[in-house]
């Protein structure tokens, strides 16, 4: 059986701020800050742009792995037009 998106979501959560629940809120600012620069994006555009702005600022954390990369576009696709 497949999961729906809010599903899925609420898994990625669950496997990658467990460990690190002050990283959670991190990521959703750095979210919310690239919500603001998707206009006229693709998915895979603003998805790359994320990653290209903010690596140091997730360095040393849990966010370098397949789940936060899928992480990040269940996010984005939220707002992609």
């Amino acid at each position: 059986m497949s999961l729906s998106h809010h599903e899925r979501r609420k898994q990625l959560e669950t496997i990658l701020f467990k460990s690190d629940p002050k990283l959670q809120p991190r990521v959703s600012g750095l979210l919310s800050g690239q919500k603001s620069r998707m206009n006229g994006m693709s998915l895979p555009q603003a998805v790359s742009d994320f990653w290209d702005r903010n690596p140091a600022k997730l360095s040393g954390t849990d966010m370098n792995s397949k789940p936060s990369r899928e992480y990040v576009e269940l996010r984005l696709r939220e707002w992609c037009s």
